[in-house]
């Protein structure tokens, strides 16, 4: 497990835009995906589950550059 950091290194000024991008775009896509699988639109639910990994990608680089700013290293 890698140490914490706090989330007001998730509010610093070179963070903040792409870690606020990521996690709406992480829950929009998550309310999409269920939606389409309660319609039934597999194709629409399967396209909302790459997003999804992207946006988990995406939230594993603001993770990295947070644990830059704060100078803590990953196991």
């Amino acid at each position: 497990m890698t140490e914490p950091y706090s989330f007001r290194t998730l509010a610093h000024p070179t963070i903040a835009p792409e870690a606020l991008a990521s996690f709406v775009g992480l829950g929009s896509v998550a309310y999409m995906s269920g939606m389409a699988m309660r319609t039934g639109d597999y194709v629409l639910a399967g396209l909302a589950v790459m997003a999804l990994l992207g946006l988990l990608v995406a939230l594993n680089r603001v993770d990295k550059r947070a644990r830059e700013l704060e100078g803590l290293t990953t196991r």
